[in-house]
């Protein structure tokens, strides 16, 4: 009878335990799921977020002032770095223009800048891209024979002082983010494509001839982001030599961090 009593005993602990421990790995379970579940919520917003790239700019690769081509005798006035060392001698220069539907090509027999060029320096339109094309003989290093290269050089005119956001590059930044990241999640879970709008800043520091030149995939993105840079706060407007306000193209670029 005693030797019935302690196995019954037991059985009745070895249930207990196991019911203990079915108990709470069932619950553990419950809880690390869920818990996984608004993990992996929070990530995938964040990383939507974080992957987005936003940047301002001018709309050129490389810049020249119009006062420093006005002042230009030779090309290394005004295209910066320009490698006088490594030219033996000169084949030919051009120096062509081009803005909307207008186009110059005017051609000189070294770095001279001929009368012509002056004079096309001398009346250039801001915005206007130039591209310098030189041929020119190079002495080999190693066998110290003359040979034939050619260097390609694209600027586009800007004013002397550029047009600059009220508080600088990083409050416009922020205008940017504080007023589409959100709203583009909630549009959106799919990733933004790489977009680039132009727009000018006008004489009187307001945006104007707002331009969607790719899209970011979405039309209500691409509507959201033109209308925040029709409505965006003014900016200091860009002013020439002389002080007078002008205006000044730039570009706003959005999109994955590895895609702008």
């Amino acid at each position: 009878m005693k030797n019935k009593l302690i196995i019954f005993s037991l059985l009745i602990v070895t249930v207990g335990v196991a019911s203990f421990g079915f108990g709470y790995k069932k619950n553990r379970i419950k809880v690390g799921v869920l818990a996984i579940k608004i993990d992996s919520f929070k990530v995938k917003k964040n990383v939507q977020k974080a992957d987005l790239f936003y940047a301002v700019g001018g709309a050129y690769l490389r810049s020249v002032s119009k006062e420093k081509l006005q002042k230009a005798q030779v090309l290394s006035d005004f295209i910066d770095g320009y490698p006088t060392n490594w030219i033996s001698a000169y084949i030919s220069v051009e120096i062509s223009s081009k803005r909307n539907s207008f186009e110059a090509n005017l051609f000189s027999d070294n770095n001279i800048l001929s009368n012509t060029q002056k004079k096309l320096f001398a009346n250039i339109d801001l915005d206007t891209e130039i591209v310098v094309k030189v041929k020119y003989n190079i002495k080999n290093a190693i066998t110290h024979a003359l040979e034939e290269s050619e260097m390609n050089v694209s600027l586009t005119v800007i004013p002397e002082v550029e047009a600059e956001y009220i508080g600088g590059y990083e409050k416009i930044i922020t205008y940017l983010k504080n007023n589409s990241i959100d709203k583009i999640a909630m549009i959106s879970n799919v990733q933004v494509q790489s977009s680039v709008i132009k727009f000018t800043i006008g004489k009187n520091g307001k945006a104007d001839n707002v331009k969607l030149m790719k899209t970011t995939g979405n039309t209500e993105i691409d509507a959201l982001l033109v209308d925040l840079l029709v409505n965006m706060p003014k900016w200091k407007p860009a002013k020439n030599a002389k002080g007078k306000s002008v205006p000044q193209q730039f570009e706003f670029k959005i999109g994955g961090m590895g895609g702008c």
